[in-house]
């Protein structure tokens, strides 16, 4: 139950990272040559520098982003394990009125090296989504 409790540690640090905009934190939940990918909105980093460059783009155009997650369900063989777990992630467009949520599964794998658990592939799949017009009541 230890490594579990140790891989739910890093989900949780990289959804607060990612409303941190705390870079760092970020790619500590990565492996130097892991991979982002959101799966069905054909995009795809690999390696620390590509998703830290892809989040800094990202950030650059928003005033907010948040994520939440829920716990996961965890399957540890050895020194990798699985991962799955939903998230809800919002934010604001800089400059507009624009806000987004979405909703979605990660689905990863990671493994277990000298900086502890993190990411080989971390993969969402978005399931549903909106956009809206902050102050108006949101549309689905």
């Amino acid at each position: 139950m230890a490594e579990e409790t140790a891989i739910q540690d890093v989900l949780t640090a990289y959804s607060q990272s990612i409303g941190l905009r705390d870079l760092d934190m970020t790619m500590g939940t990565f492996m130097p040559d892991g991979i982002w990918e959101l799966q069905g909105l054909g995009q795809k980093w690999q390696g620390r520098d590509a998703i830290r460059e892809a989040l800094t783009g990202i950030y650059s155009g928003m005033d907010y982003l948040v994520q939440i997650n829920a716990p996961a369900l965890i399957e540890v063989s050895g020194d990798t394990a699985k991962a799955r777990y939903t998230v809800r992630e919002c934010g604001r467009r800089s400059g507009t009125d624009q806000a987004f949520e979405a909703f979605g599964v990660y689905f990863d794998d990671l493994t277990k090296g000298p900086e502890g658990w993190q990411f080989v592939h971390h993969n969402f799949r978005m399931l549903a989504g909106q956009t809206y017009t902050v102050g108006a009541p949101p549309t689905m």
